[in-house]
């Protein structure tokens, strides 16, 4: 896990600001678009984008897996990713204890 010392005012790590300072020349140029919507929802803004999790890390998911994406398409999908699989409870389970 990361120390807190190698953190930034943000929260973010040094390597995970490296990652978003490979992608910014491209997303300046508009080489890239955001990669959940596929351009959808317009291009990129330089100066207000998410580096997304393809796949999030609960789910094995790294932060080598990540794509540039709007905010607000990063924002729609987080619970999606930070919900771990869960198995439908049996209802012995749910009755456990009432008895």
């Amino acid at each position: 896990m990361t120390g807190a010392s190698s953190l930034t005012p943000r929260g973010s790590s040094n390597a995970w600001r490296k990652l978003r300072t490979q992608w910014q020349p491209l997303i300046e140029a508009g080489a890239i678009q955001c990669w959940r919507c596929q351009g959808q929802r317009g291009p990129l803004d330089p100066n207000n984008w998410h580096l997304g999790h393809i796949r999030d890390r609960n789910h094995g998911g790294t932060d080598a897996e990540t794509r540039p994406e709007h905010p607000s398409c990063n924002l729609e999908h987080a619970n999606d990713a930070k919900t771990p699989d869960r198995p439908t409870p049996s209802r012995v389970w749910f009755t456990e204890g009432l008895q």
